[in-house]
Formats: structure tokens, sequence, C-alpha cells
């Protein structure tokens, strides 16, 4: 009855969904009954779609952890915004603008939801990351600063094997010091060591805070992800990751933006011309193909014929 309910509502999607469901036996649709109006409106149009939610049974995730509560977990009832503390005053006047908009009060409402079904779910799932870390992007990497900006997906939806904690901390494709190293992460070293132009030494440090630090914005296209369920809060954070786009396009001078990925490179239309833009595969698509890009070699002729600094890939 859930299938056949939540189907209902399509509009041309009937075919592949159902091949989906048919081929995969793992999924099913939890159908989000009174929330269709809500959907349709926040999702401009693309309801057909998003009127129901596939997700794995937690059962069936590997990397499901019952991790413990922390003062900032997402079940305290705490507001997005209140965890902004430690950025800068060009990044919170801009945060601040974005929260004028209609969407962004939907987006809260949409987190406050979803991190109460979240914890009532047996196992319970997280939202990732941390609350605290959601701005990590610009804590690290104040606004004068920036010079490069990585746009990725989403942040790592999974949790280090062996109960070592959620992965996603804030930096596109970075995780926790101390961690092991994702899969992306390992495809992005591979090609590291591919371009001759960066001279990198493979190293055991994870974190990407090295580059924050040297001002490249590690941002994801979605700020947050439902635990084990890529582009679950991806059309969300959608309208926020296009209006930091566009603001830094239109008030920089010269930036250099890589874009990997699909969800990404619709991005490109938001900057302007005298911008140096470039665009991949994502590091999670078949390893040659990402590996065939000079993407931070180029990225560094680019800065230096520019007049900036060279990024130095090897700083942790």
């Amino acid at each position: 009855d859930g299938y056949k309910l939540g189907l209902s509502q399509f509009t041309g999607k009937e075919t592949g969904i159902m091949g989906m469901i048919g081929k995969t036996p793992q999924l099913r649709v939890v159908w989000i009954a009174d929330n269709i109006d809500y959907y349709d409106d926040v999702l401009q149009g693309r309801g057909d779609i998003y009127d129901f939610e596939v997700r794995r049974e937690p059962s069936s995730l590997d990397n499901v952890y019952d991790l413990p509560l922390t003062e900032d977990d997402w079940t305290d009832g705490s507001d997005l915004i209140d965890f902004t503390g430690g950025i800068d005053d060009k990044w919170t006047a801009l945060l601040q603008d974005e929260t004028g908009f209609a969407y962004f009060d939907k987006l809260r409402q949409f987190l406050a939801v979803e991190a109460e079904y979240c914890a009532s779910l047996k196992p319970r799932l997280h939202i990732f990351p941390r609350m605290c870390e959601v701005f990590n992007c610009m804590r690290y990497t104040p606004y004068d600063a920036v010079r490069v900006v990585i746009l990725g997906q989403d942040p790592y939806p999974g949790c280090e094997r062996g109960g070592g904690g959620s992965y996603a901390c804030g930096l596109s494709f970075s995780p926790h010091d101390g961690q092991s190293l994702p899969k992306s992460l390992a495809v992005i070293q591979g090609n590291l060591l591919a371009d001759p132009h960066v001279h990198w030494a493979k190293r055991t440090q994870v974190s990407l805070a090295g580059w924050a630090a040297q001002g490249v914005l590690l941002l994801n296209t979605a700020l947050t992800v439902r635990e084990g369920l890529v582009e679950s809060h991806l059309l969300y954070w959608e309208p926020f990751t296009s209006g930091v786009i566009a603001h830094l396009s239109e008030h920089k001078d010269f930036l250099v933006f890589i874009l990997w990925g699909a969800k990404a490179k619709a991005k490109a239309k938001l900057i302007a011309a005298r911008h140096k833009v470039i665009i991949g595969m994502h590091p999670n698509a078949p390893t040659i193909g990402f590996s065939s890009g000079k993407f931070f070699g180029a990225t560094n002729a680019a800065l230096m014929s520019a007049g900036y600094e060279p990024i130095d890939w090897n700083a942790t």
C-alpha cells in the first residue's frame, strides 16, 4: 500500500522508480502524506519526485553506529543559526542576508522535522555533520582570505568503521583529523600524486584544514546530510549554496572555482567570466575519469597568472 500511495503522485517517473525498487529489495518507500503541499512549494514543482523518500533500511547499512549524543547534536532542538560563532563579520553578514529569504525558513523547518524523525528510528540515524560544524567552511577560511572554492556535493554520510564517528566535519572532502582515509579523498590524493605540477608528498594527515587556512573554501552544495543517504538534504540547501557562489563571484576580483560533479557544475552559470572555472568528474566517479584532470596544478597556474601566491597542497 505504501508503494501504491507514493507512486500514485508521480508524473512520468513510475517506470524508473519501479525498476529501481524491483532491483533493490533493501529499499522501501516512506510516504509523507501530510507534507505534500509543503514539499511541492519548497522544491518548486519537483514534488512529483520528492513527495516520498527512498532510504535504505538501517540494518542494511554497514556504517550505522549508535553514536553517543552530544550537547550540540541535532536532537536538542537548537536553531542552526545559533552555531555561527567564530565566523568573521563578512561571512556573518552574508549569512544574515540569506536567512532573510523564505527558503531559509523552510530549510530550518525541514531540519527540525528531519532531526525528530531520525531520532525516532530504531536504530536511530543522525544528521551529519554535527550542528556546531555545519558552517566550518566559513569558520576555517575567513571571507577576505578566499582564493579558491572547491565545491562538493554532500558531507560524508557515513561513519568510520569500528565506531570511529562521523567523517563529516563541515569541510568538503575532509574527514576529522586522525580518521582513516575516505574513498573520495583517496581518489583526490591520487590526482595530486599524478599531477606533475604539484609535487605532492603523500602523507598520513587526512584533514584538509591546511588548505582551508590558505584560502581554499571547502564548500558542499548541501551542508548537511542524513546518515547513509546521499542527496537527502540537497534541494533544501541549493538556494543557500547558489547565494554564496553568486555573492563571491560578484564581490571578489578573482577566484578559482573547482566544480566536481554534475551538481557542482550546474553552479557555473552563477560565476562571472573574470574568474577561473575548472570542471571535472566527482571523485566518487570512476577513478580514471577523475585522475585525468590536473585540477591542482591548473589552480595554481591560474592564481599565479592573476598575481596571487599558489596553494601549498602539502600543507596540513
